[in-house]
């Protein structure tokens, strides 16, 4: 089998046209070219398929790409008086970036990409916590940031049990995550 070099599609080697574009295939015809290591795109298009990618492609687009965006610029404003915040967004918002293109493009490092992420939401929550506790007293903290307290405790629970999710998600799509 050839690949058309116009539009991709799989042809007979014997066509004289593609079959999807009617060009003519007269030495147009390339080689399927298919490295030893790496599995069919047409296989792993069906795995994606059987498995099901609705979640890979929710956390890139949805959680890593627009979420980066809306924490970068709207949430920053909870953290009136920590100008430092904005270094651990900013990059928190390469991180998940590079993490969402890593999960478009099926990239072998994107199980550790995720981790990545979810390892520096909680870092982060950490040190704004500990930032807080030590600009201010801890019991002031406590009695007068309730809400950013419980917001930071939540968030952190909540990365620890989508490092869990998304573990156990990628690993059962290793063989789809391999470029």
């Amino acid at each position: 089998m050839k690949i058309c070099k116009y539009c991709g599609t799989l042809i007979d080697e014997t066509d004289e046209f593609c079959p999807a574009c009617n060009k003519k295939m007269v030495r147009k015809l390339i080689k399927k070219q298919k490295r030893d290591d790496l599995p069919d795109k047409y296989e792993l298009a069906i795995k994606e398929a059987d498995m099901g990618m609705k979640w890979a492609d929710f956390l890139s687009y949805g959680v890593f790409i627009f979420g980066s965006v809306m924490r970068l610029f709207i949430f920053p404003g909870m953290y009136y008086d920590l100008d430092s915040i904005w270094f651990y967004e900013f990059v928190h918002f390469v991180v998940s970036i590079w993490a969402g293109v890593q999960i478009i493009k099926r990239a072998k490092i994107t199980a550790r990409a995720v981790f990545l992420v979810y390892s520096m939401t909680i870092l982060f929550n950490v040190i704004e916590v500990l930032s807080r506790i030590s600009e201010y007293d801890i019991s002031y903290v406590f009695s007068n940031d309730k809400i950013f307290i419980v917001y930071k405790v939540v968030s952190t629970l909540i990365a620890i049990i989508l490092i869990k999710i998304n573990g156990n998600y990628f690993s059962k799509r290793h063989e789809i995550f391999v470029y």
